[in-house]
């Protein structure tokens, strides 16, 4: 009876592990598909107003622990940029001439990357881990480095691969 549990438990582990996918695999069949570019993210602004939030709080908790009356303290509310009012292609195109507007993404493991004046093609290939996307493209032979911020099955979000600002760009399934 005893080895009949320890092989139960056994199999029970094995069944276990292996039903556990790779990150890898997972994205690699979220991003298939066909993907069109949607809006612009600056994620250093909304860092910068978390860590004013931040600082603001532990500066009231200072202050409310230091002295009971803190009803003469005006209240700070950290600035949030406000989402740019024209979230199209153009402005960003002009400024990233080389930003991809869509992007399709197939099983075959081959892609197309559309950017304002080039459309190109090629195959694509993942890291271990899921999050970094290599684009070799089939005639130049160049190779676009994508890094995965977040996806899901309806929207996927990079960091923009023209520049080395906190811009991200989010694209939906299109």
């Amino acid at each position: 009876m005893k080895i009949f549990k320890i092989h139960l438990f056994a199999l029970f582990c094995l069944a276990l592990l292996s039903s556990c996918g790779t990150v890898n695999h997972i994205n690699g069949k979220l991003i298939v598909g066909s993907w069109k570019f949607e809006k612009a993210v600056d994620q250093t602004s909304a860092e910068d107003a978390e860590a004013l939030l931040t600082q603001h709080k532990a500066e009231e908790q200072t202050k409310s622990v230091s002295s009971p009356d803190i009803s003469n303290v005006p209240e700070i509310i950290p600035p949030v940029k406000e989402p740019r009012p024209d979230n199209s292609v153009s402005p960003l195109s002009a400024r990233f001439p080389d930003m991809i507007t869509a992007i399709e993404f197939k099983e075959d493991k081959t892609a197309n990357l559309t950017c304002q004046k080039t459309i190109s093609s090629g195959t694509w290939s993942m890291n271990k881990t899921g999050t970094k996307i290599n684009i070799t493209v089939s005639d130049t032979k160049k190779i676009t480095r994508l890094e995965l911020r977040k996806v899901d099955s309806t929207s996927l979000e990079i960091s923009n691969p023209a520049t080395t600002e906190n811009l991200y760009l989010l694209y939906r399934k299109h």
